[in-house]
Formats: C-alpha cells, structure tokens, sequence
C-alpha cells in the first residue's frame, strides 16, 4: 500500500505535549493522525475520544466537586426545570451587575 505525506502546521507547544501523551500510549504522531482520520471515515466525520490510561490529576474530582456531589446527595443544591440555554441566560442574569 503506498502511503500520501502531509505536511502539516501545529503549534510547537501542543506538538511537544502531545508526542508525550502519544509516547506514553506507544505511538508516533502519524499513527495517531492515521487513527483519526480511519475513526472518522468509519464514523462519517463523528468524532471519537481518546483517553490516555493514566487519568490526569485535574481530571480527578478535587475536593471542592466532591463536596457539590455530597450536598446534591444530601438533598442540598438548586433545582432548574429548563433548557440549558435558560439556564446559561439565568447565570448570566444573576451575574449582572
């Protein structure tokens, strides 16, 4: 099978990060790219979710979150009968000075 090459322009930063990532799942950039581009083709553009292994600590529940689950369990929190888009216009709204 013959293979087209791509050159492509990514921020050297979010390149440097992402070889790290891919390093750490066993892959090179072009295998990555190929993964994407067979999930979309295969999904008809749909996007797809990769995940490293290793979950980040900012991905983790801090403490702050843990306390919002307990207090929504408890029966504490507000309730909101609506849309999001009403909802995000209620935030909005409250946030008025």
């Amino acid at each position: 099978m013959s293979e087209n090459a791509y050159s492509i322009q990514v921020d050297p930063a979010l390149a440097r990060e992402a070889q790290v990532v891919l390093r750490r799942l066993g892959m090179d950039v072009s295998s990555a790219v190929s993964i994407f581009l067979r999930d979309m083709v295969r999904n008809n553009g749909e996007p797809f979710r990769a995940r490293n292994p290793e979950p980040c600590a900012g991905e983790i529940p801090n403490d702050e979150t843990l306390a919002a689950f307990a207090e929504l369990d408890n029966g504490g929190g507000d309730w909101f009968d609506g849309s999001t888009e009403e909802y995000i216009a209620k935030l909005l709204e409250d946030e008025a000075c």
